[in-house]
């Protein structure tokens, strides 16, 4: 088990992220249900996604940058993970393991869902870019700070990245109930979704930056965007 901070210590750590944590909740939860009508509004795809981006920065990043900076007292970009970089072997850990998972995801989603790949071609570049970006500003922040968080309030890591899990998940309902309700298409989502972070954690781990949780998360996404069919 790793050495974690004293008890006390600890106590303050976790109700200053837990404070951080309800109010991001609190502000997302508003943005993507009742003032989701503002991207209803836009009729461009592309324009969708830039703004949607755009309140990412807003609400996810720029918060998280603060909290480390005047919560934390320390560099956002060394805390986050931005400025380490993962050594050969572990970004070769880290592809490895990211390419078995997406393969097994698309086994379960071709076999079971009966789902097929579209062509990469279809997707503008734009729709490219807008998923990576996405894909880094939901890192930074779910991995960057709370799992780095979680994991020194508990000392250890399978607790905090359960937990941070959870939370992933827990950002992501509050739009599919508005928009669609509780169905058998939210649990499987929910479940992905689920899994996806329980691996993202992993690989933060695994390597100590985020930018391969970022990168597996951006495949993750772009797979999940050309995958055309019936869906449960």
């Amino acid at each position: 088990m790793k050495q974690g901070l004293p008890a006390g210590a600890r106590g303050r750590r976790g109700l200053e992220i837990a404070i951080f944590i309800v109010g991001f909740l609190a502000t997302w939860s508003v943005r993507a249900t009742v003032l989701y009508s503002v991207d209803e509004a836009i009729p461009s795809d592309s324009w969708r996604a830039v703004y949607s981006n755009f309140l990412k920065l807003i609400i996810w990043v720029m918060p998280a940058f603060g909290f480390v900076r005047w919560a934390r007292q320390a560099s956002p970009a060394q805390y986050l993970g931005l400025a380490v970089l993962p050594g050969v072997r572990q970004w070769i850990l880290c592809l490895t393991a990211t390419a078995l998972y997406l393969c097994g995801v698309l086994a379960f989603e071709s076999v079971l869902d009966g789902r097929s790949l579209r062509s990469l071609t279809s997707l503008a570049a734009l729709g490219v870019s807008s998923i990576a970006v996405s894909s880094l500003l939901e890192e930074i922040l779910f991995r960057g700070l709370v799992l780095r968080e979680l994991r020194e309030v508990f000392a250890e890591g399978g607790s905090a990245n359960l937990l941070t899990s959870l939370l992933f998940l827990t950002v992501h309902l509050p739009h599919w109930l508005w928009q669609g309700g509780a169905s058998s298409v939210l649990i499987a989502n929910a479940s992905g979704v689920f899994a996806l972070s329980l691996f993202l954690g992993w690989l933060y781990f695994r390597s100590g930056s985020i930018w391969p949780p970022v990168t597996a998360h951006f495949a993750y996404n772009l797979l999940a965007s050309l995958l055309v069919g019936h869906a449960g």
